[in-house]
């Protein structure tokens, strides 16, 4: 059922027959910064209400960073990466069909597509829960699916958890809830001769947010003559710094082994990605680049953030990074 303008109102569940603890549905397939976001709403809903049952439904690859059953009992996993390599074969619908109907065997008490495409939409109404929510729509479809609610907030932690609290969820966050990585970070750590670890993020998901190899280069160059242990991230392709002494892990490591790394960090830099949302939610200090979009709305949450804004996003001077940097580093540059 949408939302009717009293149940807006009122700011709450309308409590028509939910179970006690709830079975709670949370629809948001990628991407991994946004489920880490995400992950601060999920962790509120859990503080809410201990024992409910949580089921994400997800992207295989975002999946990772959401792996703790202290947050989700269950992913339900789309893996909408291989389906659409085979779109028209039927054994894709057969699998999309079974994703739809699992969720719907659940007999979810509420619903929330933190996403708003049609996608997700779909896979909200689809399983049925008794009171089913929506943050936003992006297109018709999902709009006529689910009515998306009004939402005053602008950073997007602040929205999500105003989205929840719509559904009688009232818990603040500073951190949410995360796969525990400790043993491995501490083991990462013993490998790093170095006092201090910086990861540097060289890429980004879109083109506009990519801040040049030169910069993140000279960037490395003064962090590395300052003693610090500078390991570049990134996925497969994206660009590798030329540097001496730095630790190249660009295209080498998981997204788990990634996130050990990041956690292991004293600093992270990076443009606006998810390498940074994770490192804050572990409490690493971030400094993050921002073109477009800005900090307003983004700026990494968990831990100490300082961040940079230019249009385009080179017009950010290589000195700002490293001052930035310093500060959070104490001064060691």
């Amino acid at each position: 059922m949408a939302l009717d303008s009293r149940s807006l109102a009122l700011g709450q569940a309308k409590g028509n027959g939910l179970s006690s603890p709830p079975k709670v549905l949370v629809v948001r397939f990628a991407a991994i910064g946004d489920c880490v976001i995400t992950a601060f709403a999920v962790t509120a809903i859990r503080k809410q209400w201990p024992d409910a049952r949580i089921v994400w439904a997800v992207q295989r690859e975002p999946s990772v960073v959401i792996a703790c059953p202290e947050l989700v009992q269950r992913h339900a996993i789309f893996d909408r990466k291989v389906w659409k390599k085979s779109r028209w074969n039927p054994a894709t619908w057969r699998a999309q069909t079974r994703a739809w109907l699992d969720l719907r065997r659940e007999n979810f008490d509420l619903g929330f597509d933190f996403q708003g495409h049609s996608k997700t939409a779909l896979a909200l109404r689809i399983a049925a829960p008794k009171e089913r929510y929506a943050a936003r729509a992006t297109d018709a479809l999902a709009a006529r699916l689910t009515q998306p609610v009004a939402l005053k907030q602008i950073h997007q932690v602040e929205r999500d958890l105003e989205f929840v609290s719509l559904a009688g969820v009232h818990q603040s966050v500073e951190r949410p809830i995360m796969p525990d990585l400790e043993a491995e970070v501490t083991a990462f750590r013993q490998q790093i001769k170095a006092p201090s670890l910086v990861t540097i993020t060289t890429g980004a998901g879109w083109p506009d947010k990519v801040y040049p190899t030169k910069h993140w280069e000279e960037v490395a160059r003064r962090l590395v003559a300052a003693g610090h242990h500078v390991m570049t991230l990134g996925a497969p392709g994206e660009p590798e710094l030329q540097v001496d002494g730095i630790d190249n892990r660009v295209g080498k490591l998981t997204l788990r082994q990634a996130m050990v790394a990041l956690a292991a960090s004293k600093v992270h830099l990076g443009a606006d990605t998810g390498n940074g949302h994770i490192a804050a939610a572990y409490g690493v200090p971030v400094v993050t680049l921002f073109s477009k979009h800005g900090p307003e709305q983004f700026l990494p949450r968990g831990s100490r953030a300082l961040w940079l804004r230019a249009q385009p996003v080179q017009d950010i001077p290589v000195h700002a990074v490293l001052e930035k940097a310093d500060e959070l580093l104490g001064g060691q540059n």
